[in-house]
């Protein structure tokens, strides 16, 4: 019962993120403006905003105008479910940690949405999470000093490649970004994070590459392999470190 009740603020929330992402990027207000079909225009009942089953009910098209739902809705509504299940059945019973580790989840899911379609990380988005990481963190008892060396190497890391490169390889956005994976991981868990950061974007480009659909040189949005190693070192980094250390010893 309880995974049922998850789910379904899960659901809720994963819709609250999609109308987020959609109004950040058209600059509009997501606390006083009623959602609207983004081709028509027209505001939507209620009715056509459960999550997962309007988009069903209505066959992925809009009541009013019969356009296209993007898949977007329910894929993202159905991640929103999904992590927080994971993150209620690592954390439980600790509802503070599950309480902390959702949100951050749901930070880093709007993350990777916008840097998806649009191929930026927002700091309206990202300094917010960053503030919130650190005052979790602290109230979790994290010690200060890894806390803060973890902030330094995630920002320095990639503000390293953007002196380099004169910021033809990586944006400001990975810069602040790196700092969110040392404010959620601490030390050693940023390691991992962008470890498994460029192990994922290598598993991704190398076929894109390989088949023609993207060419040396063109824009790939980093932060979503970035987020994806932050969530994956958030929930399993202790585990996955103590493995590595076993093999070692």
């Amino acid at each position: 019962m309880i995974y049922f009740i998850v789910a379904i603020l899960g659901l809720t929330l994963g819709s609250f993120v999609n109308a987020l992402v959609y109004r950040l990027n058209a600059r509009k207000s997501f606390l006083f403006v009623r959602s609207a079909c983004p081709r028509c225009g027209r505001q939507l009942a209620v009715r056509d905003l459960v999550p997962l089953l309007s988009f069903l009910f209505l066959r992925g098209r809009c009541r009013y105008c019969r356009k296209k739902i993007s898949w977007q809705y329910p894929l993202v509504e159905f991640a929103a479910a999904a992590l927080l299940i994971l993150v209620y059945r690592i954390y439980s019973p600790d509802i503070f940690a599950i309480f902390g580790y959702a949100v951050l989840a749901l930070f880093l899911l709007v993350i990777f949405i916008y840097d998806y379609k649009h191929y930026l990380v927002l700091d309206s988005v990202v300094v917010p999470a960053i503030v919130f990481a650190g005052v979790f963190n602290y109230l979790r008892g994290f010690g200060m000093l890894p806390f803060l060396f973890a902030v330094v190497i995630g920002g320095g890391f990639f503000l390293l490649q953007y002196v380099i490169s004169r910021g033809k390889w990586i944006g400001g956005g990975d810069i602040r970004l790196g700092v969110l994976a040392g404010a959620v991981l601490s030390w050693p868990g940023v390691l991992l994070g962008l470890l498994l950061a460029y192990v994922i974007g290598a598993a991704v480009a190398i076929p894109l590459l390989l088949s023609g659909k993207k060419v040396p040189g063109s824009a790939i949005p980093f932060g979503t392999f970035l987020t994806v190693g932050i969530f994956i070192s958030m929930l399993w980094g202790e585990k996955i470190i103590a493995w590595y250390w076993g093999l070692l010893t």
